[in-house]
């Protein structure tokens, strides 16, 4: 069973969203890969309630949410 800590809920939350979202086909361009990752995007915080106020609450350091952030600036370079 997974127990969600109050004051941590927010992070685990965020972190739980990114871990869903598509990073995009390594076989299509970088243009296509971000157009990818954001309709993915979009979708997943469609999923949950309140996620746009969660994800400008808190700040971006857990895994999933730093691994997303650095695969998109990848396919921006």
């Amino acid at each position: 069973m997974n127990h969600i800590n109050p004051a941590r809920a927010p992070l685990q939350i965020s972190d739980s969203i990114c871990q869903k979202i598509y990073h995009g086909d390594c076989t299509l361009s970088p243009r296509e890969q971000i157009i990818q990752v954001c309709n993915s995007y979009r979708k997943k915080l469609l999923d949950v309630r309140d996620s746009v106020e969660i994800f400008n609450s808190t700040v971006p350091m857990t895994p999933a949410r730093v691994e997303l952030i650095a695969s998109i600036l990848n396919k921006l370079e």
